[in-house]
């Protein structure tokens, strides 16, 4: 009998055991915050701009911390942020250490920082409505709310957009190295004049041919407020650590500095070099300039081709063809008589790989500035590298044609052409001749 009412008592205890956690989730998702640390932070994105509303009311924060750290939250895999909504909300605060704490909610899923998602069902906008603090605008894209370096893998909307603003000219920007998350960029001033920048930088990264500003991935993060001075002529290198941004897959990113850029490819293998074909300035915003230009107007902007663009349509578009036959050859003859008068001119050459893969190279001269810009586009190049499948500018200071090993190349340059030159990075053989 005392066994059996001891069993009696252990089933109850069991039963309570259970009943205790049930009433509350998988996780506490605000544990540790802490109102006396911050203030908490709501935010609002409906999918072209997010809002931010800040709660000072400690006893409120609480009674909002107690109420979703009892949610019934249930694991979900990460698969589940396929289906983010264009319209979303999210939540900060610093926990008892100072660190902070990000949500984001969105459809019933919620987001925790670090990548982890749970399933719960919350009004997030009743309670984003309910809170009677004036609503100010954050960021005019979403890659302000909490978790928004995750939520862009699934969802564009959440990466920042680029500004328009025109490109410093005053400082030229050269990155030069990556040692684990610390890229080391050189910057020299163009005036005649000391110049000054700061510490802060941004990322973006080239995404289907757009630049797109990649959005921090820790909250704990600080630059230090300090004015470098640069003189006349000077150049200065620049420690930029990446590690805010998370883990970076491969791809073509430029770091943003005082409204100039200093663009590298990320390989597969951790390695990062420069994009030898920049220009002076970032390439992007030197080809809207190109194919503004009057000089071009016949011919539709190299980005904008179809993906399935060949030699029949090249040659339709009068474009100088080479191959196993010559087309629209009285476009070289025209590019040359124009760049021998000093005149603006452009021409677009079509030739093809062993493989039968089509390359694209537009050549421009500009007059004004006199300097012969090359556009290569490889992105068809389908036995090349996947990094050097790209749309690249090179800038140089003559155009001509030169015979080399017995053939004759049109060939850009810089410096005076002979064979060393030939040889090295200053020059650039278009197209073979003959």
């Amino acid at each position: 009998m005392i066994i059996r009412k001891a069993r009696y008592v252990i089933s109850i205890l069991f039963c309570c055991i259970l009943t205790a956690c049930g009433s509350r989730g998988e996780i506490s998702m605000l544990e540790n915050a802490s109102p006396e640390n911050s203030a908490m932070c709501f935010y609002r994105f409906d999918g072209e701009t997010t809002y931010v509303k800040w709660l000072y009311d400690q006893t409120e924060e609480k009674r909002i911390i107690k109420e979703i750290n009892k949610l019934p939250t249930v694991s979900g895999e990460p698969s589940l942020l396929s289906d983010w909504p264009d319209t979303c909300y999210g939540i900060s605060i610093r926990d008892k250490d100072g660190y902070d704490i990000w949500l984001s909610y969105g459809n019933g899923i919620w987001l925790v920082k670090g990548g982890r998602v749970y399933t719960a069902e919350y009004d997030l906008a009743g309670l984003y409505e309910r809170i009677d603090t004036e609503e100010d605008w954050l960021s005019k894209d979403g890659s302000a709310i909490p978790n928004a370096a995750i939520l862009a893998k699934y969802n564009a909307n959440y990466y920042g957009k680029t500004g328009d603003e025109d490109i410093n000219q005053s400082i030229r920007m050269t990155f030069l190295d990556l040692d684990g998350t610390v890229a080391t960029v050189r910057l020299d001033n163009l005036t005649e004049t000391e110049v000054t920048y700061g510490e802060p930088f941004t990322l973006d990264k080239e995404i289907d041919g757009e630049w797109v500003k990649l959005p921090v991935a820790m909250s704990n993060y600080s630059f230090i407020s300090v004015a470098n001075i640069l003189q006349t002529g000077d150049s200065a290198e620049a420690k930029c650590d990446l590690i805010m941004y998370g883990e970076l897959e491969p791809g073509r990113y430029r770091i943003e500095k005082e409204n100039t850029y200093a663009v590298f490819i990320l390989e597969a293998d951790g390695t990062a070099h420069a994009v030898s074909s920049e220009s002076e300035f970032d390439h992007i915003d030197l080809l809207d300039r190109i194919y503004q230009k009057k000089v071009t107007k016949d011919y539709q902007d190299i980005r904008k081709l179809a993906d399935d663009y060949n030699s029949d349509r090249a040659q339709t578009d009068g474009c100088f063809v080479v191959g196993a036959m010559v087309h629209n050859d009285y476009t070289y003859s025209e590019f040359v008589s124009r760049y021998e008068r000093k005149e603006d001119a452009f021409i677009r050459v079509a030739q093809s790989t062993t493989e039968g893969d089509l390359i694209l190279t537009d050549v421009m001269y500009d007059s004004e500035h006199d300097l012969v810009y090359v556009i290569t586009d490889s992105t068809r190049d389908q036995f090349s590298a996947e990094s050097d499948r790209v749309i690249s500018v090179r800038e140089f200071d003559a155009i001509a044609e030169y015979t080399y090993l017995g053939s004759s190349f049109w060939t850009a340059y810089n410096g005076e052409l002979n064979d060393e030159t030939f040889e090295s990075e200053d020059a650039y053989a278009i197209v073979r001749i003959n």
